[in-house]
């Protein structure tokens, strides 16, 4: 075997060897500590972690780590099992009972960061959605409890007011969220709402639960009609209003039936009848002179 022959071969095993110094490297960097440190009994009967099953080395760590029976919270390596909350370690969040992590838990829990949706004893950060319990419906986005959000969430054909996290059945009213405004009764948007509901905004014209913004007319009730802008009720405005040659006295956003007279806006003067501007009249009323409806001059 020539020199150069050998060389070759000791440089190959080198480099074997520096591949599999660094594959082992990179195998121990890769193992989490909750799968090599372990709890079990130690000195005066309370329980500690240590290096492993086989160590009697205390490891001084906090977080969720495993023992003989189960996966137990660790405060600064001893078990606490006066500890109840959400705690975390490698492979997820946990509901933590009494100390040791509860499997049969279902449901939100709290910690310091928030409230939590638990299923099987384990945070699921992949839910979101509503959670009923006994009293109360919370929303859940990616397995927390929004309970800084107020808005209108939509769950398939069933859309919600909740107010801090939480369905709020007590609201009745007008609210909006980023698709638009409302009708909302006892906690739940009425997609069969179809009329005039009000909010401290006003009063607002909804078709199928929604506020219809592009309606613009006159909307009757089993007692008045209201004129309608912009799909809002104008109760601030007394005068002659309306659409084309639709024209009717309103006072206070309701047509005036008993209207007759003479009446003006910012177009001038208009003979009324009945609450509608009457322009097919055509003579004198009233000591003027009127034609389609509207004054023109005195009467001679």
């Amino acid at each position: 075997m020539t020199k150069r022959i050998v060389t070759r071969l000791f440089a190959v095993l080198m480099a074997v060897v520096c591949m599999a110094s660094l594959f082992a490297m990179n195998f121990a960097s890769a193992v989490a500590p909750e799968d090599v440190y372990y709890i079990k009994p130690g000195k005066g009967g309370d329980w500690y972690l240590f290096e492993s099953r086989d160590s009697n080395q205390y490891v001084r760590e906090t977080g969720v780590y495993r023992g003989d029976y189960g996966w137990y919270y660790v405060k600064v390596g001893k078990v606490d099992f006066n500890y109840s909350g959400v705690e975390k370690n490698s492979f997820g969040w946990w509901r933590i009972k009494n100390g040791r992590v509860d499997w049969d838990a279902n449901g939100i829990y709290k910690n310091r960061n928030g409230v939590w949706y638990v299923e099987n004893g384990k945070v699921n950060f992949d839910y979101t959605g509503f959670y009923n319990t006994y009293k109360d419906t919370f929303y859940i986005k990616n397995g927390k409890l929004q309970s800084g959000l107020t808005d209108i969430i939509g769950s398939g054909a069933n859309w919600y007011y909740v107010e801090k996290g939480q369905v709020n059945y007590k609201a009745t009213g007008i609210y909006k969220n980023k698709y638009g405004w409302w009708r909302v009764k006892n906690g739940k948007v009425d997609f069969s709402a179809n009329g005039i509901y009000r909010n401290k905004q006003g009063t607002w014209k909804v078709d199928n639960g929604k506020v219809n913004f592009d309606y613009n007319g006159f909307y009757d009730t089993y007692a008045d009609t209201f004129y309608i802008k912009k799909g809002k009720c104008q109760l601030g405005y007394t005068g002659i209003g309306g659409f084309g040659y639709d024209q009717r006295r309103i006072v206070k956003g309701v047509v005036d039936y008993k209207a007759n007279g003479l009446y003006k806006n910012k177009n001038g003067t208009w003979k009324v009848k009945n609450g509608k501007v009457d322009f097919g009249f055509n003579g004198k009323y009233k000591g003027y002179l009127i034609e389609n409806g509207k004054v023109i001059g005195k009467a001679l």
